[in-house]
Parts: C-alpha cells; sequence; structure tokens
C-alpha cells in the first residue's frame, strides 16, 4: 500500500526529515534532499516548491521532482488564486482530487496528468514563505499521517528559507550600503576631513549614507541621511536617493530647493518611502557653507577652541513626508580651525536616555582640535563599549589654519 500507515513508520519517516546528520547541508542542498526524501517517502509522482517572490503577491517555481520544467518555464500562481495560491493565502493544508484548469493554476500538473494534490504551507516566525506540494497520478486519498509528515517537511524548508534569506539578504545588504558610500574623500589644501561608518546589529542593517562630492561650480555637497526602515529594501531606497540627490546637487547651489526637488520626485514615484537628510554646500573660498535639513538632526560646528554649537538651521520636514513645505537654508561661517559634523541618530539615540539628554551628550562630547582625533575621541565617548542598536554614520570637517596645523 502506498503511503504512510502505521504509528511506527510515521516515526520512522519523521525520522528521515528530521535527521539531524541533514545539519551539514544548507541552502538548496538541504532543500534538494529533503524534496526527494518526501519523493520517496509519501510514494508520490511529483513534488513542488513554490516560495514567495520579492512582491509578496506570488508564488514562483523554487525546486521540483517529477515537473522539473517547473522552474524552467517561471510557473507564477498569484496568492489567493488556484490550489497552492489559496493554501498561502489561509495557511493551512488541503487537498484534491479535483484537478483541471480552473482550480490548479499550473499548467505543468495539468500536462503531468497529477489527479491527487496534497499541499502545506511554509511559514516561519508567523511569515508565509511559499507552499510544499505533492501530488500522484492516480487516485490517492491522503491521510492525516501523510500530510503532518509533509508539514514536517515544510517547516524545515520554512526554517532554511528564512535563515537563507537572512543571510542573503544582510550580506548583500551591506555590500550594497558600503558600495554606496565615498571611496575616499576629498584632498584639499586648507581642509581635512574624517569619517565613520559603523554597522548596527545583523537585524537593523539599513539605509544610513553620507556623501562628499566636488560640484562643477567649485562647491563641495556634505550629505548624510537615513532611510526610515531597515534591510534590503532600505539600501535600495538610500541608493536611489543619493543618486538624485547628487543630479539635482549637479544642477543647483542651494541646499534647501535641492532637497524640495528630491522630495517631489521621491513623493510621486516612491509614495510610500522616507528618509531624514541634511545637507550642506562649501562655497569655493571654504569660509562659509549653507545648510539645509530635511527632518535630519542638525549638524555640530565647533569654533576654534570653542565649545560644539548645533547650527541654527530650521528643520524642514523629512523627504515622503508628504508636507509641502518650502525648506530654508541657513550660512554658516567657517573660520579657520572650525570643525564641522554631520551624523546619524545611531550616534546618540538610547533607549535609556531622553532624546534631549542624548544630544546634550553629543554636543559636549566633540572638541576642537585635528579632526581625526576629535571624532576618535566622540565615537569613544558616545559608542565605548556598547553594541548600537542601529547603524552610525558620522562626516567631519574641519578648515585649516594658516599653516597647516
Amino acid at each position: 500500500m502506498r503511503g504512510v500507515t502505521s504509528s511506527e513508520s510515521q516515526l520512522q519517516r519523521n525520522a528521515r526529515i528530521t535527521d539531524a546528520s541533514l545539519a551539514h547541508l544548507a541552502g538548496d542542498q538541504l532543500i534538494g534532499e529533503l524534496l526527494s526524501r518526501i519523493e520517496e517517502l509519501l510514494t508520490v509522482d511529483i513534488v513542488s516548491l513554490l516560495v514567495v517572490d520579492v512582491s509578496g503577491r506570488h508564488l514562483v517555481a523554487h525546486a521540483a521532482r517529477g515537473i522539473e520544467d517547473e522552474g524552467r518555464h517561471g510557473v507564477r500562481i498569484p496568492i489567493g488564486a488556484g490550489f497552492s495560491g489559496r493554501i498561502a493565502q489561509l495557511g493551512k493544508p488541503n487537498s484534491t482530487h479535483d484537478v483541471n484548469p480552473t482550480t490548479v493554476l499550473n499548467p505543468l500538473l495539468l500536462r503531468r496528468g497529477v489527479n491527487s494534490l496534497l499541499g502545506v504551507p511554509l511559514i516561519a516566525s508567523g511569515r508565509t514563505m511559499g507552499v510544499l506540494t505533492v501530488g500522484s497520478v492516480t487516485y490517492r486519498e491522503f491521510t492525516e499521517i501523510e500530510t503532518n509528515l509533509l508539514q514536517l517537511a515544510g517547516d524545515r524548508i520554512a526554517n532554511e528559507l528564512a535563515a537563507w534569506e537572512h543571510r542573503n539578504e544582510s550580506w548583500t545588504t551591506r555590500m550594497l550600503q558600503r558600495s554606496l558610500l565615498p571611496s575616499r574623500l576629498p584632498e584639499l589644501d586648507d581642509m581635512e576631513f574624517a569619517e565613520r561608518f559603523v554597522p548596527g546589529g545583523v537585524e537593523l542593517v539599513g539605509g544610513d549614507w553620507y556623501d562628499v562630492f566636488e560640484l562643477p561650480s567649485g562647491r563641495i555637497g556634505i550629505v548624510i541621511g537615513d532611510v526610515v526602515g531597515h534591510g534590503l529594501s532600505a539600501a535600495v531606497v538610500m541608493g536611489r536617493l543619493r543618486s538624485v540627490l547628487r543630479s539635482y546637487a549637479f544642477i543647483g547651489d542651494d541646499p534647501a530647493i535641492t532637497l524640495d526637488q528630491v522630495d517631489a520626485k521621491f513623493s510621486h514615484f516612491e509614495p510610500d518611502e522616507m528618509a531624514t537628510i541634511g545637507y550642506a554646500v562649501i562655497e569655493p573660498g571654504h569660509d562659509r557653507l549653507v545648510v539645509a535639513t530635511a527632518g535630519h538632526p542638525p549638524p555640530l560646528l565647533v569654533e576654534p577652541d570653542g565649545d560644539a554649537q548645533f547650527v541654527a538651521v530650521k528643520p524642514g520636514p523629512p523627504i515622503g513626508a508628504g508636507l509641502r513645505v518650502q525648506r530654508t537654508s541657513v550660512e554658516v561661517e567657517l573660520p579657520r580651525g572650525a570643525t564641522f559634523m554631520v551624523y546619524t541618530d545611531g550616534l546618540f539615540e538610547r533607549r535609556s536616555q531622553p532624546f534631549t539628554e542624548s544630544l546634550e551628550r553629543l554636543r559636549r562630547s566633540l572638541r576642537p582640535g585635528p579632526v581625526e582625533t576629535a571624532v576618535g575621541d566622540l565615537m569613544e565617548t558616545m559608542i565605548g563599549d556598547d553594541g548600537l542598536d542601529d547603524d552610525t554614520a558620522v562626516l567631519a570637517l574641519r578648515r585649516l589654519g594658516p599653516r597647516h596645523d
């Protein structure tokens, strides 16, 4: 008799799925082995693994046994439609003997002559990752024991998909984020730069960035930004924002107008995204800069031999907030020996400390002097041995004195 029929055989078959010896396999190797074991244990003609795509609206072919063309043909099932789509939508196992074009949307199952289907959802941490389906070309009543066995395999595959996704997304996000940071800072006779970028926890990697670029007018653009959200999607949005801001900066010198233009474009084409940005333009003589912000914490300015003070820039709304308020720029004198710094909120925000107290602690921690030393001391004071809850980006510049002190 086909299938799982006894408690003893059920335990044996369960052990084949939970087998600790599979721990050395990962990703598609583990999934492929589990599909092969399911094919053997349930003595079925086809095994199909569909996973939720990046849009979250479709199931796409990932791996199969018995209908290997499924992946090559790009099978794509809307969630909520057809046999597999309804399993993904409802999050419950299902079986059917009614296999026809109105109930099953995968044409390869129809072509293969499948008569009976059993499918289970793949759920990890409350999130539907896909659907695992088996099928027989002959009439088959799938039992509760067989359903439980398939679900056991589905659970292990779901956890592996989630782990694989996490590993790959974290790596991809880090690489993307790093690639969009400046590969080098400008080399100017009368100015020195220092920068820091410290990733937060693995779960929180995202859209912090800074940028420095020279413009055709001889001005220098200084950018600091933080995309709302985390993960690969935030890093991708960060990349698009960086590109858009550079484009508008190339054709205009007023930071407030540039931020308004960036906001108008993003509000139209990226209505669901939001970010904070601080943007400053250093004038050609390097004795003055112009600053505007879009929901971002204010820059810090340290006069020579003086205390740090926040730049009195009027805070504009974040990019993507949907507020049609024109931002304003403020001019800041940059005497020789002064230090100007922009940063993201990961530098100072702490759950254990009120926001205003954290900002004040940051202000007191930035000192005058050589900028690399000043930033190093600042990081030691603000972070020390503590782990970060969020990414932290810092960019500082110091205008040098007549003797390049």
